[in-house]
Parts: structure tokens; sequence; C-alpha cells
């Protein structure tokens, strides 16, 4: 009965991750793959649970995305606080429609959260964002767009 139970547990925890599509490295750079969005900050600070690790240092992390800069929540202009709020909007509605997430070397950064390559859907979600007015490559000053025009 228990070696039936153990072979039931063994499978069920197979199916529900993909029968071990989800890995993450033990090592760095750190990979986590199918991690679970719960919230963002802003454009470029999100925060995840990766399910199958330690909930105690793995649920809701805070995570920035490399190589990106987004105007502040609480930004120095109304032009800033405005896009802020349209990147914000923008960012979270392609989190929720993902069917995978993933954090690609993964480094520590400041304020304790990871710095990383996030990848929604096999695509770096950097690219699309630096697409978008307002956002900057890391270190550059925001400049308000001219236009609200997103597409």
């Amino acid at each position: 009965m228990l070696k039936k139970l153990v072979l039931m547990i063994a499978f069920l925890s197979n199916t529900a991750m993909g029968e071990g599509e989800c890995r993450y490295s033990y090592y760095p750079p750190y990979d986590f793959e199918c991690v679970d969005y719960v919230d963002n900050y802003d454009g470029d600070t999100i925060k995840v649970d990766i399910y199958y690790l330690h909930p105690l240092a793995f649920e809701e992390i805070s995570v920035r995305i490399r190589g990106i800069d987004t105007p502040e929540i609480n930004g120095s202009t109304a032009c800033e606080r405005k896009w802020a709020k349209i990147i914000k909007k923008t960012l979270r509605k392609e989190l929720v429609k993902a069917k995978q997430i993933d954090l690609r070397n993964a480094e520590r950064g400041k304020y304790f959260r990871y710095v990383t390559d996030v990848y929604v859907d096999g695509k770096n979600i950097a690219d699309f964002l630096l697409k978008l007015p307002g956002v900057q490559k890391y270190g550059e000053k925001f400049k308000c767009p001219d236009s609200f025009l997103l597409f």
C-alpha cells in the first residue's frame, strides 16, 4: 500500500511539473524555469514564486529585469509617473497571459533582489519592453516620450 502511494505521488508531481520540463541550476549562473508571476511594482521589477524550492527563500522574491530601466512610479514629474503606470500595466498584461516564465542568469543585485533575464514563453521580455516609449537601456536617464501612441 505504501509503495503504491509513493508511486502515485511521484507520478502526480511529475505530471504537475510537465514531466521534468521545469529545471533550475545549483551553481551560478542560476536559472529557474516555470516560475509563477505574483505581481510587479513597476516596469522593471516583478515578484515571482519559485514553487518547487523552499518557500522561506523563494516565495514572492523580488526580481529586477536585466538591462532595462523604466520610469519610476514615484517619479519626479507627472509625465514620468504616467508612463510608469502605462508600462507597469503593459508588463503585467504580458506576464499574466504567459504560459511559462523563466529566469536566466540570475544573480543578486542591490536591495537583495535578483537581477535576471526574464523569458516569457521563450522570448526575452526586455527586448519587448525596449520597444515601448519611455523604456530605455539600464543607466540612461528617463526622457518623457513625445507621443502617447504605444504601438
